[in-house]
């Protein structure tokens, strides 16, 4: 507004006397006056202690029409308009030339006066990430969102963020409102169809029989999708829809976009809020009772009005900057959902293995000791013939566990972890070998060894420049004095001093991969069998290497050592196998005995004992007392089998399991049959060995195997339980054989 001589006057009285018990008068208001064009103005209102005051403003022209928004002075011009405040409309025809207008009191009762000391609240959450060893995670961007759910629609917004500190503490604080006009609500919010709740809630109406009335829908809230489930389902028809000219302009500009599931004479309709509660009663009748047994308070089973939520509903995304790059920590979904937070809320969020955590300085005052850990990530503890784990069988994980886990030996690219921080007085180490049980030592050769990555946080410029604060050290093998040694992190730190003479330990923590010592690469250079491994260390003395020592146990007068069972397997050319059976490129079966697995024959024993053979692409007529028999070979030479399958697989996606089927009998030379190792155990079989068989023989019921007449496969599969380049969750040693037939049924 231009500053001039101003000859329109505008007085607001402002009574809160009727508050009674809620009046206090240590709380402002703030006025403000929302012109036509759009200029806007505020005024700070002190009442007095009777709850009286007056908002005065001038005008060097004719105002015309004039809007009055009355709140608390804690609120923003922006909060003002959007929240449902005291609102009055002035007409242009009030005013007379030169004239003060005054109007009545605005009245401002106790709802309101209780209201504003509440409709917008400090939040503050206080937590710390961890990592699943709880460890702390520092320098991590944590972001709390508010999660809402309309039905199977979900909404996330980003309230805050902060950044962990050394210890992996954050503190979010944030102003939080409620009771916003829902257009402007609306207005801020993207969704998103949450498919698994979708899932969920289709499989809940298939079980009604209505599944077939709701298709997918569109990315949005839509209450004429709703209403088509309601003209399907119910006498009722929907009401006629509101025209747009009846739809006050706030709500006009709120459009439906065209999607999948809105009807053509649906296209662009307004989005009035409204038509939720009023078509709400009817789909909770018309619906089956399915969330009653959850805490979702899912609409239309409950009233929806989030822009009345005076407590936020949070998620959170966890992430870190390493190398240059953004590495997700963690990424709550809306089923992990903290409904109503309180004002002050703790939480802990564990992140996944991509953080860099800090572990602690295990305090090695010697200097010249060491221990070992981890191997792949498994504790050296679980780890037969190792320190603190059972004496037998050596080197394998879980020892003696009658389990398809159980008796694990390893393969490939190996990781190994100690504890690195105690080599404090140590230059550079190198492993050693044995294969005799220790009597006689081998260096490890330089193809074996792969490079050791480090990574520390740089805290002088972690605030300022997050992306070049988690730098990753390659510590590659070198070659001094015809060893291949790996430099350890002391001599490092000695050799590479901090530019602000900051001190490492403090300004420079190691957080990433701190504790590896070896990466030990075993495939094509180690034959299967028993291992352990020691570290020497060495002092550098100009450009060579003195005062060569096994390093010892910290505090104990023992070597540390590391046993560890090998079991890396050969893949040959092809393209047969053993057997003759195709292998390799093109086929479904690889060309190694690491375990072999082969369908010897398959043959229908009439109910008159002849035969007659499944041959692959064959045709069979089966009766209604006939035995399918299988021979195969599920074998492993290494004695590491895990277990095997057969099954039979036809139709439309339908299998049959003919291992475990409780009429199926498996018979060999000998009776450790499995399928799995925890039965071959049971069986007989000595931990940890379980070849398997190269004789087996599977017997059925001709019509349990074969349910209709039909094109059918057989799938035999075997897999060991080795631990190939430290991946657990699958299981790379594996073999498959395959056959293919038709049976006709009587």
């Amino acid at each position: 507004m231009k500053k001039s001589k101003r000859n329109f006057r505008l007085e607001i009285p402002l009574d809160a006397s009727m508050a009674s018990q809620e009046f206090e008068p240590d709380m402002a208001l703030k006025v403000m006056i929302v012109l036509k064009s759009g200029e806007r103005e505020t005024q700070v209102v002190k009442l007095s202690p009777e709850g009286r005051g007056v908002a005065e403003f001038s005008f060097p022209e004719h105002p015309g029409d004039v809007q009055v928004l009355v709140g608390p002075e804690t609120a923003s011009d922006e909060e003002l308009e959007a929240l449902q405040t005291i609102r009055k409309s002035i007409p242009a025809r009030h005013w007379q030339k030169d004239e003060t207008l005054q109007l009545s009191p605005i009245p401002i009762s106790s709802y309101y006066w209780h209201w504003w000391r509440r409709w917008c609240r400090i939040f503050t959450i206080r937590g710390q990430v961890i990592c699943p060893n709880g460890d702390p995670v520092p320098g991590a961007k944590v972001c709390a969102k508010d999660v809402d759910r309309f039905w199977f629609w979900t909404s996330t917004e980003e309230i805050a963020c902060a950044t962990t500190d050394a210890n992996g503490v954050f503190e979010i604080s944030f102003r939080w409102c409620c009771g916003w006009w829902p257009w402007w609500w609306l207005r801020r919010r993207f969704w998103e169809v949450d498919t698994e709740l979708w899932a969920k809630v289709q499989e809940w109406l298939h079980e009604h029989e209505l599944a077939e009335a709701i298709p997918f829908p569109g990315p949005r809230p839509d209450p004429w999708f709703l209403e088509k489930y309601l003209d399907l389902h119910t006498e009722v028809q929907p009401g006629p829809r509101p025209p747009v000219a009846e739809i006050k302009p706030e709500i006009r500009s709120l459009v439906i976009p065209d999607t999948a599931s809105t009807a053509p004479a649906a296209k662009n309709i307004p989005f009035d809020p409204a038509h939720f509660e009023r078509i709400r009663p009817r789909l909770a009748a018309h619906l089956p009772k399915m969330m009653e047994q959850h805490n979702l308070k899912l609409y239309p089973w409950y009233p929806w009005l989030p822009w009345w939520d005076c407590s936020p509903d949070v998620i959170f995304t966890v992430t870190q900057i390493q190398g240059g790059e953004e590495v997700t920590l963690l990424e709550e979904s809306p089923d992990d959902t903290r409904w109503n937070i309180e004002t002050d809320t703790n939480v802990i969020l564990v992140a996944n293995e991509n953080a860099w955590c800090l572990t602690p300085d295990p305090g090695c005052a010697e200097g010249n000791c060491m221990s070992f850990t981890t191997v792949c990530g498994d504790p050296v503890d679980e780890i037969g013939g190792n320190l603190g784990a059972p004496a037998s069988p050596r080197g394998y994980l879980n020892p003696g566990l009658a389990d398809i886990k159980g008796d694990r030996p390893y393969a490939d690219v190996i990781t190994i972890h100690g504890t690195s921080s105690c080599l404090a007085n140590v230059d550079y180490y190198e492993f050693e070998w044995s294969n005799d049980g220790g009597a006689t030592w081998n260096a490890m050769p330089s193809a074996a060894i792969g490079t050791v990555v480090r990574g520390y946080i740089d805290f002088d410029i972690l605030s300022s420049d997050p992306g070049h604060a988690f730098p990753k050290i390659a510590f590659s093998p070198q070659l001094i004095d015809g060893k291949n040694v790996i430099e350890t992190i002391s001599h490092y730190e000695s050799t590479h001093p901090i530019p602000s003479g900051g001190v490492w330990g403090y300004n420079r923590v190691w957080a990433y991969l701190r504790d590896r010592l070896f990466v030990w690469k075993t495939a094509r250079h180690f034959p299967d069998g028993e291992y352990i491994l020691r570290v020497v260390g060495y002092d550098l003395m100009g450009n060579h290497l003195e005062n060569r020592r096994v390093l010892h146990i910290c505090q104990e007068d023992k070597e540390a050592r590391l046993v560890l069972r090998l079991d890396n397997r050969v893949i040959t050319p092809g393209p047969t196998d053993p057997y003759g059976a195709p292998c390799g490129s093109g086929t479904v079966h690889v060309c190694t005995d690491e375990p072999t697995t082969e369908i010897l024959a398959m043959r229908i024993r009439h109910a008159d004992n002849s035969e007659t053979a499944i041959d692959a692409c064959g045709f069979v007529e089966i009766g209604p007392k006939d035995k399918l028999e299988i021979d195969f070979t599920a074998h492993d030479p290494d004695g590491h089998l895990s277990y095997f399958t057969l099954d039979l697989t036809y139709g439309n996606n339908q299998r049959i399991s003919l291992h475990n089927h409780p009429n199926a009998t498996i018979s060999a030379s000998s009776p450790q049959v499995g399928p799995t190792y925890a039965k071959a155990l049971a069986q007989g079989a000595v931990s940890p060995t379980w070849h398997g068989g190269k004789d087996m023989r599977l017997t059925i019921p001709a019509e349990l195997a074969f349910p209709e007449t039909c094109s059918y496969q057989l799938e035999l599969r075997a897999h060991k339980r080795t631990i190939v380049g430290c991946n657990h969750s699958l299981w790379p040693h594996s073999n498959l054989s395959e056959r293919s037939f038709a049976v006709k049924t009587t």
